[in-house]
């Protein structure tokens, strides 16, 4: 592999490189290039192609632009999602433009200049001028179409199967990432979590309970590992395909097809990470996997991780119904809930516990639980024992190699009661001389993620330059036979059955603009005034603070409230409303704490409070002010990790 720099000559890449704009990259006959942009998007250019970087912006008002001119060959582009309207990802050739904000697409450069774009995972959108007019195709997902140099794109078409390619389909609470001879890799990287895509056409797909690779034209040799998210059992059956269906083809003079499937299984742990060697042949058609072992060191291939993106398999494999998210009350008043991920098995298990709910779209409540307020969940199938290693029947039985037949299906679990992305009420805890406190469950240790790779630094202009990759050398892998599975891990135990929580009464107060979140009671409620109550002075009210930004925690105190009376708090804010019931304490105070999100609205907060019997009123309110500007106040996904300065000097890449 070859850089060029403007200007200059052709030199020879022998690691890492750094490239800028204006450089054109070229690949020989026998080499492989990956380009890792400061976004965490990439390119692979395969043999025998050339492109040059046109644009790279990153600008401090938002918005990124990264530009490509392919001049010969055949890129494969995997796209970070881009949020910005402002924002493009884009490759140009003498014949049109295709433009997209995030997805996986290939284009080939003809040597007569013919362009011809594949739409793998996404839509993709090829632009050309004819006449002085611009025409555009919008290509669905595994769709095509070819554009000839001042002509309109030909209408679009399903992409052809390959001849040949494999499907590996995966159960259990498992992140696979498979790396080929080449050193292209697909799935999720087992040290970082980061998903990458270097294969052209390989995909990744998750549903059902269970994940399937495909990778087409498959090589003479790969590297499976998989990583547990869970303690539990798992399974995986690789299959060769032949124009996607499964190979049905015989060996001169044998009565039985050749072996064209392999599976594998046995148990894994959570934060495990098994690896095999896996040898393809084509014809004719078979496949063996080695003894699976554990990971040693770092996995094989050419990955370079700009920005942390840890989580990403679990998040993945909670979408694929592998895994649940469970929330597990801490009892903290700043962050009532931890949340984590089980399998499907293990999560039977914590059906019931009074301080576990399912998580609302990876979010957890911000407000305690009373009895009353836990869903019902509806019972979860245990998963089937993991299949043991088998021989492929002698029947050939057609099979595309995706279908979810004998994959966990979960029952779905009923959504929790709190809507995510507003503030909300936390109750706090009381002392030991004032109340009782709710009796509590062991608390359940969450899934641990692995550290990401190196994150990048920024240079002394500032800029972030991330670690270059290099040309990638074809390498060979040795494989043994399969061995016998391991063996499945044997049923957990059924959790012990939870002591039953105090509830509070159920006091009346305005109606919130979404539904409540009631609150762990902090103190057992006494008897109500007596026949002759004493009058009691006017209620109060204070905050501390009184105003700050997103992510800034609000305690709020109430006192002159009737001892041991049930106190409705109203927390009202410019884009809603919420409420949580107290109970005041011996002394007739309460004290409840507001954690504003770093989504929520600057503005005017206001907390009510209203003793039930005593007719006790009184209000605090407090500010949001709008976060200061700081790279932490932005979530990382919509921030690019390489700013340029203020002139707009290009931000480097890196060449793998």
């Amino acid at each position: 592999m070859e850089i060029q720099p403007p200007g200059g000559a052709f030199t020879r890449v022998e690691g890492d490189t750094p490239a800028r704009v204006g450089d054109r990259i070229r690949t020989g006959p026998d080499s492989y290039a990956i380009v890792t942009y400061f976004d965490g998007s990439t390119t692979e250019i395969e043999p025998s192609s050339t492109i040059e970087i046109v644009r790279l912006d990153s600008p401090p008002g938002g918005g990124k632009t990264i530009s490509i001119r392919q001049e010969a060959g055949l890129t494969w582009n995997r796209v970070e999602k881009l949020f910005d309207a402002n924002s493009r990802f884009e490759t140009t050739t003498a014949a049109g433009v295709v433009f997209v904000r995030g997805t996986e697409y290939k284009v080939r450069v003809e040597p007569d200049g013919t362009m011809i774009v594949e739409a793998v995972t996404d839509t993709v959108i090829v632009e050309t001028v004819v006449n002085g007019q611009t025409v555009q195709v919008v290509l669905g997902p595994g769709t095509q179409t070819t554009v000839r140099a001042g002509q309109p794109p030909s209408p679009p078409v399903p992409i052809a199967p390959a001849q040949f390619s494999l499907s590996i389909a995966f159960d259990g609470p498992v992140a696979p990432f498979l790396t080929d001879d080449r050193n292209r890799s697909i799935g999720f990287h087992p040290q970082g979590n980061s998903y990458v895509s270097q294969i052209p056409g390989a995909t990744y797909r998750a549903g059902a309970g269970r994940q399937i690779l495909s990778v087409p034209d498959p090589t003479p040799s790969y590297r499976l590992i998989i990583k547990g998210e869970d303690d539990g059992p798992f399974a995986f059956t690789v299959r060769l395909l032949a124009n996607g269906q499964p190979t049905a083809m015989r060996a001169a003079g044998l009565a039985r097809s050749l072996n064209a499937e392999v599976t594998l299984s046995g148990t894994i742990r959570n934060g495990q990470s098994l690896q095999t060697d896996l040898q393809v042949s084509l014809r004719p058609p078979s496949i063996t996997a080695s003894n699976m072992t554990s990971l040693d060191g770092s996995p094989s291939g050419r990955v370079r991780i700009t920005q942390p993106q840890v989580g990403t398999s679990a998040q993945e494999l909670v979408t694929g119904g592998v895994l649940v998210q469970v929330c597990h009350f801490t009892g903290n008043a700043a962050a009532p809930f931890q949340l984590f991920t089980l399998s499907l098995a293990n999560a039977v298990n914590h059906q019931g516990h009074p301080q576990d709910v399912p998580a609302v779209n990876g979010v957890c409540p911000r407000l305690g639980l009373t009895p009353s307020a836990i869903p019902a969940v509806t019972p979860i199938a245990a998963p089937s024992a993991a299949p043991t290693a088998t021989a492929p029947p002698d029947a050939e039985t057609p099979d595309d190699g995706d279908s979810s037949s004998g994959s966990i299906a979960p029952t779905p679990i009923p959504t929790a009661i709190p809507i995510p992305g507003q503030p909300s009420v936390v109750p706090v805890p009381p002392t030991p001389s004032t109340g009782v406190s709710a009796p509590t469950q062991p608390e359940i240790a969450p899934a641990t993620s692995p550290p990401t790779e190196e994150t990048q630094q920024p240079d002394a202009t500032g800029q972030v330059v991330p670690d270059a990759p290099t040309a990638i050398p074809p390498t060979t892998e040795s494989a043994s036979p399969i061995d016998a599975p391991l063996p499945p891990t044997p049923d957990a135990s059924p959790a012990p059955a939870a002591t039953e929580l105090p509830t509070s009464p159920d006091p009346s107060g305005p109606t919130p603009t979404r539904p409540p979140t009631i609150a762990v009671p902090t103190t057992v409620p006494t008897a109500g005034p007596t026949s002759t109550p004493t009058p009691l002075p006017p209620a109060t009210a204070s905050v501390s603070p009184t105003s700050g930004p997103p992510g800034t925690t609000f305690n709020v105190t109430g006192s002159r409230f009737a001892p041991g009376e049930p106190v409705q708090a109203v927390i009202t804010y410019p884009n809603g409303g919420n409420q949580v019931a107290l109970t005041a304490d011996p002394n007739g105070n309460v004290r409840t704490a507001v954690q504003v999100q770093l989504t929520d609205s600057p503005g005017a907060y206001t907390v009510r409070f209203t003793g039930s019997t005593s007719g006790q009123q009184a209000s605090a309110s407090f500010t949001v002010v709008p976060a200061p500007a700081s790279p932490t106040t932005v979530p990382p996904t919509a921030t690019a990790t390489a700013a340029p300065t203020a002139t707009r000097t290009p931000t480097p890449f890196t060449i793998l």
